[in-house]
């Protein structure tokens, strides 16, 4: 995919080098030109541009790009920036806001999503985007399907996923199932040099697992259905746990 980063902050960067490590095309534009230096030899092109003069940021040749990426921190730039971008009907555009005032602009002048980086970090954006997390999140909203974990009660354990028939009593499907594993490490002690033996847990994910797939007690259900079918569902489970 070809990704165009306005804003080689902290946060454009580490977007930036992210969606490098994964081959993906990268132009980053800054009107800071010792900025520019820091990333131009990690990227496919770096331009030193101020993203609010309107003719300057045309000559991108926006539609060339699957995603754009609005990294800067000022404000008033900020917005300015978001706001041609809209005149240009640039489709897909992830805002990052300094602040809630600022977030609450930016999702009225109609970008496509609004980061904040202290909620949400640049690594699980970008892996989210690649992955194509975003769009199924938004699919799921508008058909009001949600995917949710519950915990196993008693009454699953030991039993196959074929036994439990959980599509046809409760109109969910089981799209995983994450299990705690007990991994054994060595801990070695701070003034002697024997180790310890611990225990830590690890947990291990089964993807589309099929009807003789069997349920332990550690096990998480990874579901998807429609919202009243989950909520039935959930329902169902904590009663049993309880």
């Amino acid at each position: 995919m070809n990704m165009l980063i306005i804003g080689a902050g902290r946060f454009g960067k580490a977007l930036a080098e992210v969606f490098v490590r994964e081959h993906h095309t990268v132009v980053v534009v800054d009107k800071d030109e010792s900025k520019i230096r820091g990333i131009e030899d990690i990227v496919s092109q770096a331009v030193i541009l101020d993203s609010t003069d309107e003719d300057a940021i045309t000559q991108l040749n926006l539609s060339d790009f699957d995603y754009v990426f609005l990294c800067i921190s000022e404000i008033s730039s900020s917005i300015l920036t978001a706001q041609i971008l809209q005149e240009e009907k640039v489709k897909k555009v992830y805002a990052k806001a300094s602040n809630e005032v600022h977030a609450k602009i930016l999702s009225r002048l109609g970008v496509s999503k609004v980061i904040q980086p202290e909620k949400q970090s640049a690594e699980r954006l970008a892996m989210n985007i690649m992955m194509g997390a975003e769009e199924l999140v938004e699919l799921l909203k508008k058909k009001n399907f949600m995917i949710a974990s519950v915990d196993v009660p008693k009454n699953f354990q030991k039993k196959t996923l074929g036994d439990l028939d959980i599509k046809r009593k409760f109109g969910v499907y089981i799209i995983a199932v994450e299990r705690k594993q007990p991994e054994v490490r060595e801990v070695a002690k701070e003034k002697e040099s024997e180790s310890l033996i611990g225990v830590d847990t690890k947990t291990e994910t089964f993807v589309l697992p099929d009807a003789s797939f069997e349920i332990s007690r550690t096990d998480k259900l990874v579901v998807i259905g429609a919202l009243e079918n989950i909520e039935e569902f959930r329902n169902y489970v904590t009663e049993e746990i309880e």
